[in-house]
């Protein structure tokens, strides 16, 4: 998880779970938030694929689910936050440009990667998947239907076993 510089707590406003920290940024920029609007903030950061819906249900965990979409508007429209955000991820971008000339060339591909599939989404996989499942829709008298399920039973566990020995 990312973290800001906390200042002493000198500069604290607010009373409650309306008290606001002051946070530093990494070029100096001081920004106030709550506690949970940092989470807010931080969660943002490390879970791009999150929505921000859910990104404030887990910073918010008290929240009435209504609420949570209004909540996390106005997080997305506080100034602190944006700045905050946007300045921890510049950060992280800086780091990535070097990790790119580190000595290790493992560590090098690693950043190459992470800027490619940042930049122009990951590449697809392919995936098999083998279904042995039959579905057979019979109409007869019951006890021929008895015999015919027995059958097919007997003849999927055989399958089965000739897929896994194989």
């Amino acid at each position: 998880m990312i973290v800001a510089e906390i200042r002493k707590a000198t500069r604290v406003k607010g009373t409650g779970s309306n008290k606001k920290y002051e946070y530093k940024t990494p070029s100096g920029v001081v920004v106030m938030m709550t506690k949970a609007q940092k989470r807010y903030a931080d969660l943002k950061l490390s879970k791009p694929d999150e929505t921000l819906v859910a990104i404030a249900r887990e910073a918010y965990p008290n929240q009435k689910p209504d609420t949570l979409r209004q909540q996390a508007q106005a997080n997305e429209k506080n100034k602190d936050i944006t700045i905050y955000t946007e300045e921890q991820s510049n950060k992280a971008v800086l780091t990535i440009a070097e990790l790119m000339e580190d000595k290790k060339p493992d560590v090098r591909h690693r950043a190459a990667v992470d800027v490619l599939d940042r930049t122009y989404g990951k590449a697809t996989t392919r995936t098999e998947v083998q279904n042995l499942n039959l579905n057979i829709n019979v109409e007869a008298d019951m006890a021929l239907s008895k015999d015919f399920t027995a059958f097919l039973k007997q003849k999927t566990v055989q399958s089965t076993s000739k897929a896994e020995n194989a």
